[in-house]
């Protein structure tokens, strides 16, 4: 049986924790022996892991700033002589790789989750890149990004996309209009994800403003929680943008169209525009969200695909 560690940076509730979660949940435990290590301390997610039964192990770093505490992964991966270390996020993919070879471990693989702007940590992702036998993209975009700027080359790296289970959703359709007092006919666009400063959500706002200023029609919805909830609340009140946060579990129908704004990486724009109510008109809607997306070009000064 081949053992595998999943070496992240930390185990709080975030995409890539819970991308991690699910190929855990999915493994072929007839073939693999899974084990998680993250470097910070275990987090929320932990005793998800754990009640996979699988093994959770934290090394109580933060970032390179405790490197002394990197012996605790030499001794680990020495310890249980894991045949592969698959490792995410920044800080894990360097430090892992490197130890990981170090003890000789015969398989070392990488997840990049955000095409990362800052020059040194391009550097390091460059000088660690010959360490990994296969450096994994989530994205083109960030594939792109890594031949580009951090010079790895392009047949080290493999494209896998994150995959949500849509069975954990229930579609409802037109609940969510009423409770909110949005009609059946109103260009709803919405964005869901943690509220971090990296989703450049601040943006979005600013293009609601605008849009909203001559398309009083539409509605836009952020769903999520993280530590710019104050600072985004507040900047919607500068902006008159007289809404009230939603709960995520309440978001169960089809939005008409997803405009997520992102500072890491590319502007990623959903070209998706499907008719929610029957009375909607599909022109108008996808007029409205073109507009969005020239409204956000002007703000961030990126290119975002045509609606």
């Amino acid at each position: 049986m081949t053992a595998v560690l999943y070496l992240i940076t930390d185990l709080d509730v975030g995409g890539a924790e819970r991308v991690l979660l699910e190929v855990v949940r999915r493994l072929d435990r007839r073939r693999f022996r899974p084990a998680v290590c993250s470097l910070a301390p275990p987090g929320a997610m932990a005793r998800a892991f754990g009640e996979l039964g699988v093994p959770v192990y934290g090394l109580g770093m933060a970032g390179f700033r405790h490197l002394c505490r990197a012996g605790r992964l030499f001794d680990l991966l020495r310890r249980q002589r894991f045949d592969i270390v698959h490792t995410h996020l920044f800080h894990a993919n360097v430090l892992g790789r490197v130890v990981a070879r170090l003890v000789g471990v015969p398989v070392v693989v990488s997840t990049t989750h955000v095409a990362e702007p800052r020059c040194w940590h391009l550097l390091l992702e460059r000088w660690t890149a010959p360490l990994v036998n296969r450096v994994v993209a989530v994205s083109e975009g960030v594939r792109t990004y890594m031949v580009e700027r951090a010079h790895i080359p392009a047949r080290k790296i493999l494209v896998i996309r994150n995959g949500v289970d849509p069975g954990r959703f229930r579609l409802r359709r037109g609940g969510f209009r009423r409770g909110e007092g949005i009609a059946s006919d109103c260009l709803l666009v919405t964005t869901v994800g943690r509220l971090h400063a990296q989703k450049g959500l601040g943006y979005l706002l600013k293009a609601a403003a605008a849009v909203t200023s001559q398309h009083p029609e539409v509605r836009f919805l952020l769903v999520g929680e993280g530590p710019e909830r104050t600072r985004l609340g507040q900047l919607k009140d500068r902006l008159g943008l007289g809404a009230r946060p939603a709960n995520g579990r309440d978001l169960l129908w089809r939005p008409d169209g997803d405009l997520l704004p992102r500072r890491l990486g590319r502007l990623l724009g959903a070209g998706h525009a499907s008719q929610q109510g029957q009375h909607a008109d599909r022109h108008d809607k996808g007029q409205c969200l073109s507009g969005v997306a020239r409204h956000l070009t002007a703000s961030v000064h990126w290119p975002v695909p045509t609606l």
